[in-house]
């Protein structure tokens, strides 16, 4: 039996997935946790003492440390990706910048690191210095609708509906707000401060359309709007008198709604695997977008998932004609398969607890190594720290002294000449 901690990056994200991980491991013998891993990790680490930590995608200095001391203290690390990245065709696409988005722009090490697609794996085992394994498991984001009687799991229609002050009786529209900096703290992420701004201008595009979805369904339809997970939801609570739902997961939501509008999101493949429609919404009017991210560019799989619509009234006349049952694109469903999501079969949690079931660590609580050197002219740390290089102004020669009389005035070991030092 080993001891596994998994922390997650966001547990309203996340917490779908890591508990069907936790699920396998647990089938498999194995203790296991599911707790934070921002502010809570190194805590929780401490307290559990695990064998094995699943960490979140190593893409900062404080991931690549925290990876680093897991490894010290004798912990073998899995690190799973928590969202699909890109393909071959996506990643020669981008600029060498971009491409540090996929790659990562800290260098870090971890045991084994559990993506998505084959082609993301391919392209990641290709960095420079990469010396763990990188495999796909497939699409861990769409296993839960494979599992059977999952629906169980989540709130039923009238709880959702009684927790949310919706109207039992009405079907529901649910708008994702598609924005992911534009009410994260954009002062505290600098290197994001051009999407904020642009986002800000797409976002209020965005706020118009639902004040014209609200008054073309009003009294018919229910309009939810859930923002990104960890977002501020004042400016929608501001602008809109409509259900905000920043608190349930993805998949409890989707299942409890009947439309999707979304602005090229991962939910559309969601609702596909329901057989519900969801529509794609990018307003004409607002700032070309698609220029400055290769995310959101129009011929990006994702964004062809569901059928696009550049107003709100053409966008209404759509939701209000349409068949309940999936209108997503297969043939995109398709390619998202071969290329960014990797197998969508819902096995991709099962195969990631197959590989982090083999892994062997050992917690082992060890003093934290100190940055500073604590030697004195009596213990040195290693014995080229004993000797300091110098330099004869008169012979122009080198010589090593011991750093204890670095200060004192000495004779050159060449030429004799007396040098001072201060």
């Amino acid at each position: 039996m080993k001891k596994i901690l998994i922390l997650s990056a966001s547990p309203q994200r996340d917490a779908v997935v890591d508990s069907l991980l936790a699920e396998h491991l647990r089938k498999m013998g194995n203790k296991v946790w599911v707790r934070k891993c921002l502010r809570e990790g190194r805590q929780s680490v401490l307290k559990f003492q695990p064998d094995v930590c699943v960490v979140p995608p190593v893409r900062n200095p404080y991931a690549a440390d925290f990876a680093e001391q897991l490894k010290k203290w004798g912990i073998a690390v899995a690190s799973r990706h928590t969202e699909a990245s890109c393909d071959w065709k996506d990643f020669r696409s981008i600029t060498e910048k971009e491409r540090t988005h996929i790659l990562s722009q800290v260098r870090y090490q971890v045991d084994v690191e559990l993506v998505w697609g084959r082609e993301e794996a391919e392209i990641l085992t290709k960095r420079k210095g990469c010396t763990f394994k990188v495999v796909p498991c497939g699409s861990f984001m769409t296993d839960i609708y494979k599992q059977r009687s999952f629906e169980k799991k989540f709130l039923t229609r009238q709880e959702f509906c009684r927790k949310l002050n919706l109207a039992e009786d009405k079907k529901t529209i649910l708008v994702g707000a598609p924005w992911g900096f534009v009410d994260m703290a954009p002062d505290l992420v600098i290197d994001e401060m051009r999407t904020f701004a642009s986002e800000e201008k797409l976002r209020e595009c965005h706020i118009a359309m639902i004040r014209i979805l609200k008054a073309a369904v009003k009294g018919r339809m229910n309009i939810l709007v859930r923002p990104h997970p960890g977002v501020d939801v004042k400016p929608y609570r501001d602008a809109l008198d409509v259900g905000i739902d920043n608190q349930s997961s993805a998949t409890e939501a989707l299942l409890n709604c009947d439309y999707l509008i979304h602005g090229g999101s991962t939910m559309a493949v969601e609702m596909h695997l329901l057989n519900k429609p969801a529509f794609r919404f990018i307003d004409h009017d607002a700032p070309e977008k698609a220029d400055e991210d290769w995310w959101w560019t129009r011929n990006t799989p994702l964004n062809r998932v569901s059928p696009t619509y550049d107003n709100a009234y053409s966008l209404i006349r759509a939701i209000i004609t349409a068949k309940p049952k999936s209108n997503a694109n297969l043939k995109t469903i398709e390619r998202l398969e071969k290329g960014r999501f990797g197998l969508m079969d819902g096995r991709a949690t099962q195969r990631a607890a197959n590989i982090i079931n083999q892994l062997k660590g050992k917690f082992t609580l060890c003093w934290p190594e100190a940055h500073k050197n604590y030697g004195t002219e009596f213990v040195h740390r290693s014995p080229i720290d004993v000797l300091h290089r110098g330099w004869c102004n008169i012979c122009k020669k080198e010589f090593y002294i011991d750093k204890s009389y670095e200060k004192e005035s000495v004779n050159c070991p060449w030429c004799a000449s007396r040098i001072y030092r201060k």
